[in-house]
């Protein structure tokens, strides 16, 4: 039998890559923010702040996915719960896995 777990990072990725770094970016500001029509951060900003830049090359992009995913697997608890929705219900249903 074959599994998948699908976990959404709104807006992007890159918000995931900034957990832990930005205290700002997460899923309670994000959702506030749309509510009052504010954004607290654009793709293009946390591309910018993931990268350096915001039309990075693949090579960057994978380096960066690569640092990012081990500096967050030593401690998942800080993206699930920054990102209880997009990340945490993606690691709840890993978890039921059996």
């Amino acid at each position: 039998m074959i599994k998948m777990a699908v976990g959404l990072a709104v807006p992007a990725i890159e918000a995931w890559y900034r957990c832990g770094l930005d205290g700002q970016v997460n899923e309670a500001s994000w959702i506030r923010a749309l509510n009052e029509k504010k954004l607290p951060y654009t793709k293009a900003k946390l591309k910018k702040d993931a990268y350096g830049s915001d039309r990075a090359g693949i090579a960057l992009m994978t380096k960066c996915a690569i640092e990012a995913a081990n500096r967050l697997a030593s401690d998942l608890s800080e993206i699930e719960t920054l990102f209880p929705d997009g990340f945490g219900s993606f690691a709840r249903d890993v978890r039921g896995w059996k």
